[in-house]
């Protein structure tokens, strides 16, 4: 119990090798390996012939000993067929991450038992996760801590090379990834660039307050420089939006003039995609030739993509698509961050 877990692993990788090579040993004389002899390549021969004239210290056109020659040949076949075997072995394959990462999730009480903590609808989460599992799916949210858990038990692999980290989008990471890739790299230091607002997930990230990352090389081995001017949108959209963001009066918009936002209430989905439809039609007239029509998720995208491409020509993007093209692009939120088109229209405000 005294020895590591990794220790322990390494140990029982030898003993499986050390009892593989003793397989091996006792399998020379099998039948089955006469068989598979009959298979060998010219290729497999002549390997076979160098080891001969190596164990008999050279010299030697041909096999001369009948027993050798067989041995030798026999100890190749069985190497050749238990390559796979060894191979799982030295990669560790006997050990079942996936099983172990499943034990938190159907053990009751063990993370109360690990953490001292058990967060809101556990029980829905274990039942979501296993799901998952049993598919061999790895919700986002696991990858982390997934991979984690196989560094834990084979082996950390850390990179003493790279000197600095540059995170972008940071506010799309959770404080658990910070700190893998703090521990992946432990000799860097990181410089993360990210916005509050732009959060896809708000509920998963870092910066429900900046604690999280001043945590990681604590606040002596901190800085944070605050960007308040947009050059990215129209004074106007910028104006617009800032009374919506907490703390959005320190924005300032760069001089770059453009038509006040509109907001528009209908009574009903047919009349949205209609008043939407009429929108691109101005937009269009107006010599915008790249639209952006802004949806929450991949379905309501998918769903408003059939219902408007009934009223004019309309390009769905989805996360398999390759480039974008100009046009009237239908792109759900979290694909369309960093894409700049000349007119937006969101969907379902």
């Amino acid at each position: 119990p005294s020895i590591r877990l990794l220790n322990r692993i390494e140990l029982v990788r030898e003993w499986l090798l050390e009892e593989l090579t003793e397989f091996e040993r006792g399998e020379v004389n099998q039948r089955w390996v006469d068989e598979e002899m009959q298979f060998l390549s010219a290729e497999d021969y002549q390997l076979g012939f160098h080891e001969f004239r190596r164990n008999r210290g050279g010299g030697g056109d041909s096999f001369d000993d009948f027993a050798a020659e067989r041995d030798i040949l026999a100890r190749m076949v069985i190497r050749k067929n238990m390559a796979p075997v060894r191979q799982a072995v030295e990669k560790l394959e006997f050990v079942d991450v996936k099983a172990l990462y499943a034990q938190l999730f159907s053990e009751e009480g063990l993370l109360n038992e690990l953490t001292g903590h058990v967060p809101e609808h556990w029980h829905d989460i274990c039942r979501y996760t296993l799901e998952r599992l049993e598919r061999n799916e790895l919700p986002c949210e696991d990858a982390t801590p997934y991979l984690f858990l196989q560094e834990l038990v084979q082996g950390f692999q850390i990179n003493h090379s790279i000197r600095h980290v540059i995170i972008d989008e940071v506010q799309d990471y959770s404080p658990f990834q910070l700190e893998f890739l703090k521990r992946l790299f432990p000799r860097a230091r990181m410089t993360v660039l990210g916005d509050l607002n732009q959060a896809i997930f708000p509920h998963a990230s870092a910066f429900e307050d900046h604690e999280p990352l001043f945590s990681l090389y604590g606040p002596a081995e901190s800085r944070m420089y605050r960007l308040t001017k947009s050059y990215r949108s129209t004074r106007e959209i910028v104006e617009f939006t800032r009374g919506m963001i907490p703390g959005g009066e320190a924005i300032e918009p760069f001089d770059r003039r453009g038509d006040v936002p509109e907001v528009k209430v209908v009574e009903s989905r047919e009349a949205l995609h209609d008043e939407v439809a009429h929108s691109v039609n101005m937009l269009k007239e107006a010599g915008y030739e790249s639209i952006g029509i802004i949806c929450k998720t991949a379905a309501e995208s998918d769903r408003a993509y059939r219902a408007l491409e009934e009223r004019g020509p309309v390009k769905l993007v989805t996360k398999d698509t390759v480039s974008f093209e100009k046009g009237v692009l239908i792109i759900p939120v979290y694909l369309a961050k960093g894409v700049e088109f000349d007119a937006v229209i969101i969907y379902d405000g």
